[in-house]
């Protein structure tokens, strides 16, 4: 059963406004390690920056009727098959305790100019079944 979704949209130029080498400590607040690495490895990081930003901010939109959340409480990974993937980032009680009861589901997109992500939230079967 789908609990909640979210959406967010974001200029790329915000992110090329801002050069990796001069905000590198702007990056560091906003993504994992893993991310940025992620990120860096194209010749033009900014719209993979974009995206997980993106991402996250649909993931703290949408999960918002469960509480208040940040940016960096999640990150975003690569699942097995390439697909992005919300996972918790920063340990604290009440993300881990999302994650035990909900599933999400991510897709990002971008263009030259703008990054797109969307999140749906679903109530994890395992945890309604363990209740």
């Amino acid at each position: 059963m789908i609990a909640a979704v979210g959406t967010d949209i974001e200029d790329i130029e915000r992110f090329r406004k801002k050069p990796f080498d001069e905000s590198h400590r702007f990056y560091e607040r906003l993504f994992s390690k893993e991310e940025i690495k992620y990120c860096l490895k194209f010749k033009d990081p900014y719209p993979h920056f974009a995206g997980r930003f993106c991402a996250k901010e649909a993931m703290v939109k949408a999960a918002s009727f469960m509480g208040k959340f940040f940016v960096t409480d999640f990150q975003v990974q690569k699942a097995k098959d390439g697909a992005p993937l919300v996972a918790l980032w920063k340990n604290r009680h009440s993300v881990k305790k999302f994650f035990l009861l909900y599933c999400c589901f991510v897709s990002i997109s971008h263009t030259n100019n703008m990054a797109l992500a969307f999140v749906t939230i679903e109530v994890n079967p395992e945890a309604k079944n363990s209740a």
